[in-house]
């Protein structure tokens, strides 16, 4: 299945990264080769429309002879912010989370501690970078965004949510508990998450899979 149109535009839609930039324009092209489709990987196009803006960011930073992270800081976008595809940010948090996470990982001194390596040692060389992302959480065709739960609420107040997604790392059992709880009003330590089996809930991943073949089917009968 060739996704090569979805990819490009998520690419478009991430090549500001999170960086106020008044005057922008993205343009891009699909381009078939006579070498097979690959179909996507996990970022589906962001990462790849990212390194845009970073390069800029890194570029500035080498001409200015100041740190990377200062021009970054200088051009975030904020509240209200109006990107290149016309949505207007609303409860931004990047400013919040780029100091917290900077003084959770105690940002400064790990850089300090890199220099001084790099200093001491001729050809053994140390890098870090923090690196911000704002990631759009939905598909540009409609048709896909869309998932199953199951919901069992209990006499005794608790609840247990069954999901088609898969967990494998990103956290999503807790942010699911987290929306169960904040929808029922409830305390977190009262909704539990069920294992994923697709005799519960259909995986979402299939799901879209059934959705887009039937779409197909119906685009090319209504050809005929």
């Amino acid at each position: 299945m060739d996704l090569s149109l979805a990819v490009l535009e998520r690419a478009m839609f991430h090549s500001d990264n999170v960086y106020e930039i008044p005057n922008m324009r993205i343009v891009g092209r699909v381009c078939f080769t006579n070498y097979p489709s690959n179909t996507a990987f996990r970022g589906f196009g962001g990462p790849q429309g990212m390194i845009i803006a970073e390069n800029w960011i890194q570029r500035i930073a080498v001409e200015l002879k100041k740190s990377p992270e200062e021009i970054k800081e200088i051009n975030f976008q904020g509240e209200g912010s109006v990107l290149h595809y016309g949505q207007q940010l609303l409860h931004c948090t990047l400013s919040q989370v780029w100091n917290e996470l900077k003084i959770s990982c105690d940002f400064l001194n790990a850089c300090k501690e890199v220099n001084q390596f790099n200093v001491n040692n001729r050809w053994r060389k140390h890098g870090i970078a923090i690196v911000p992302t704002k990631f759009g959480i939905s598909f540009t065709a409609k048709f896909m965004n869309q998932a199953g739960a199951l919901v069992h609420v209990y006499t005794d107040g608790t609840v247990l949510v069954t999901h088609g997604a898969v967990e494998m790392g990103q956290g999503l059992h807790t942010k699911v508990a987290q929306i169960a709880a904040s929808a029922f009003n409830i305390p977190l330590s009262s909704v539990f998450i069920s294992e994923t089996s697709t005799d519960k809930v259909i995986s979402d991943v299939l799901l879209k899979v059934y959705v887009l073949f039937s779409y197909l089917l119906q685009t090319m009968f209504s050809r005929k």
